[in-house]
């Protein structure tokens, strides 16, 4: 029996209004959360905006404050100053590399092309990229329902899947991160579109339409990581197929369609990688080379000058194991459950590849050609796909700030899957943990998280 919200016909407008509702949701939860915020930070940054500086949306005067400008105030928290005012004015200073050079871009080229002011203000940057944000998530939804319905066409079951597995991302447990000026949204969709795109790579009818898509593949990744540095993990899908194909040219002489396949595989490798050195070279154009000598940075003389992996460890303290004291042991414990669904359905993807051979002869007299055919290529993109999600969990236990797992899961679709088909299958998760209470935990952590954030409290 399927639930009422999934008529066969229109489970996209239900994911659309579903969206929307969650989104009125967290908003109405944003808004009448008490108090300016525990940190003061958006109020002195937006203070030029707000006449005197001395009104708030509290006091008598509430009418000079329209929902727009109140939405802007709370949903302006954490990474979304940064953002907003590295829209507005620009890189002045160092630290401010450690935030998305193409996500503030694109805020500000938006703010330019919406606004009929000569110099927008920093509310406007941050509408700007509010309104990115949930039109990206939105958006993002959808490219993960049409990701997995590929997926899981061998399944009798599959649109199911899939619409679970998109309704899971609407309800993500990060939260107020998906609505505010932040990079998780646009990332997510950028992300999921390069694994569509390598998803079709691999059911195309010709090796040239493969090709192409793989090179779509690449620039969505290359972009994905020009948003947030992380894309780079999904170079590790074309790193696993640029290396089995090498090992395939060894057993026999590759034919030119299948050279084709292979160029276009490297190009799209270096796309992703693209992504991440361009924000980098701009920086080093900016502080090494035009710089004068007395005011060169210290990272510009390091084998790998990178701005970016400077920033963090000198400004923000991370490294290997950096992480690892006892003060911190509470957002360890927030993150557990985000690493463990990471990690624990990556690895059984890649099990379930590993497997894959020894059970074909098995079921290979129940199924058909085509679903023989479309099971092996959804075993094969979970496995590629699993790889950047099990990289992300381990860098976050050993490398990152642990707590933003939570939101930096949300771009990486194996668990999502996973969870849907644990659904669907009336399945336990690995470790026997039922898919319910994780739905539960997500919904709870969304909710307490949005109150928390639009407040200025932790964790972020």
């Amino acid at each position: 029996m399927r639930p009422a919200l999934l008529p066969s016909q229109k489970p996209r407008i239900n994911l659309i209004c579903l969206f929307v509702l969650w989104k009125i949701f967290l908003l109405a939860i944003a808004i009448l959360s008490p108090g300016p915020g525990y940190d003061t930070s958006t109020q002195l940054l937006l203070i030029g905006d707000l006449g005197d500086g001395h009104s708030s949306p509290g006091e008598s005067n509430f009418s000079e404050w329209s929902v727009s400008r109140l939405a802007a105030e709370k949903l302006t928290r954490w990474d979304g100053i940064y953002f907003a005012s590295l829209a507005e004015r620009g890189y002045i200073f160092e630290q401010g590399w450690a935030f998305s050079w193409g996500l503030t871009r694109l805020m500000s080229l938006f703010t330019k092309a919406l606004s009929s002011d000569e110099r927008p203000t920093i509310v406007i940057h941050a509408l700007s990229g509010i309104s990115l944000a949930n039109l990206a998530h939105l958006l993002a939804v959808l490219v993960l329902y049409q990701l997995v319905l590929v997926i899981a066409s061998h399944e009798p079951d599959g649109q199911h899947i899939a619409f679970l597995a998109a309704v899971l991302h609407v309800l993500s447990p990060a939260g107020l991160f998906l609505s505010a000026p932040n990079a998780e949204s646009i990332f997510a969709l950028l992300n999921f579109s390069g694994m569509l795109f390598y998803s079709f790579a691999w059911r195309a009818a010709s090796k040239l339409v493969m090709s192409l898509n793989m090179l779509l593949a690449g620039l969505a990744f290359g972009l994905a990581t020009v948003v947030r540095s992380n894309g780079l993990l999904s170079g590790a899908i074309l790193a696993a197929d640029f290396a089995t194909t090498l090992w395939l040219f060894r057993r026999r002489w590759p034919t030119l369609s299948d050279l084709l396949v292979f160029c276009a595989i490297g190009i799209s490798g270096l796309l992703t990688a693209a992504g991440f050195i361009l924000p980098q070279a701009i920086a080093y154009q900016e502080y090494c080379i035009d710089a004068a000598e007395s005011n060169r940075r210290e990272w510009c003389n390091r084998t790998i000058p990178s701005i970016y992996s400077w920033v963090q460890e000198h400004y923000w303290n991370v490294g290997f194991l950096r992480y690892w004291t006892l003060s911190n042991l509470p957002l360890f414990l927030i993150a557990a459950p985000s690493i463990y669904l990471l990690f624990s359905t990556a690895i059984q993807c890649i099990r379930q590849a590993s497997n894959y051979r020894a059970k074909t002869s098995s079921t290979a007299q129940k199924e058909t050609p085509d679903v023989q055919q479309a099971r092996a290529r959804a075993v094969l993109c979970l496995y590629r796909f699993a790889l950047p999600q099990a990289l992300l969990a381990v860098l976050a236990l050993t490398n990152f700030h642990v707590q933003i797992i939570t939101r930096m899961a949300s771009a990486y679709p194996v668990w999502y899957f996973a969870l849907a088909q644990a659904i669907t299958k009336k399945e336990k998760l690995v470790g026997g943990l039922k898919p319910e209470l994780v739905v539960r935990w997500m919904v709870m952590y969304a909710l307490i998280q949005g109150g928390l954030f639009a407040s200025f409290l932790p964790p972020a």
